[in-house]
């Protein structure tokens, strides 16, 4: 099961319509025209008269049925193509993509999320496929996207094929003319690999700040102090403000700057 994601499908879906409508009415109209001159030029009699009207409105009905046949097919195929290359596309971008309708059913999905859920979840509702737990700390989101509210949260979610990933979700209400809430459309994004980066840059500042060791990072361009810890202010007497974009060589006594050039260049 699939549904169109975008406006332009619903637009491509009106103007198919229309251009059928148009097509009939412009054969219709043309048929009765021409055909009833014809049959009037022909007839003799009006037995003849009526004997030809019925053939022509069976051919009416042949033609047009055929005519349909073709428009709708051709129409179709149109359609088909177009959701195929929509579904390329979903498929191969790095992102969870689904639409949910208002009874919390899956009614599309692209493949990286049955790739993350390892099932196909087409029909099935959100809270089976997640499960109790997992669909319990998302439930407030999907109710919020269900009331006609846009939705962006992050946090962690349990895989049954992936395991435990921190991502980044999006819900997008779908809603009718009317303004009713059809359902909404998911984009979930994996961050897990940049909140591992987050944190791991968390840790190094916290081991840079709390080291007992003064330590400053320097331009070797400027040569300047770009940043340094409260020991290394606490070594020099001052405050880390004070230190941070001031000259290296401001640090120290004239005596040692000899010694510091040195080291800087090794």
């Amino acid at each position: 099961m699939s549904i169109p994601i975008s406006q332009h499908h619903f637009g491509s879906q009106g103007r198919g319509a229309l251009r059928i409508a148009g097509i009939y009415l412009l054969v219709g109209a043309l048929w009765i025209l021409f055909s009833d001159r014809l049959a009037t030029q022909i007839a003799n009699s009006q037995s003849t008269f009526t004997t030809i009207s019925i053939y022509k409105g069976w051919g009416f009905i042949i033609v047009t049925a055929l005519m349909l046949y073709w428009l709708i097919r051709s129409h179709t195929t149109e359609l088909s193509e177009s959701e195929a290359r929509l579904r390329l596309l979903t498929d191969a971008l790095p992102v969870l993509i689904s639409y949910v309708d208002s009874e919390q059913r899956y009614q599309f999905n692209n493949q990286a999320y049955e790739e993350w859920f390892g099932q196909k979840v087409d029909g099935k509702k959100i809270k089976d496929v997640f499960g109790n737990t997992t669909y319990q700390s998302v439930a407030g989101y999907i109710d919020a996207a269900l009331k006609g509210n846009l939705v962006n949260f992050q946090t962690e979610i349990t895989y049954q094929a992936v395991g435990t990933r921190y991502v980044d979700a999006t819900y997008v209400p779908d809603k009718g003319g009317d303004g009713t809430v059809k359902g909404f459309f998911a984009l979930v994004q994996d961050i897990t690999e940049r909140k591992q980066a987050e944190f791991e840059i968390r840790q190094w500042a916290d081991a840079f700040e709390h080291c007992a060791h003064g330590i400053a990072i320097g331009d070797t361009i400027t040569n300047r102090i770009v940043v340094c810890n409260s020991a290394f202010a606490l070594l020099h007497k001052v405050r880390v403000e004070d230190i941070v974009g001031s000259a290296i060589l401001s640090l120290y006594a004239p005596s040692d700057h000899d010694r510091v050039r040195n080291n800087v260049r090794r």
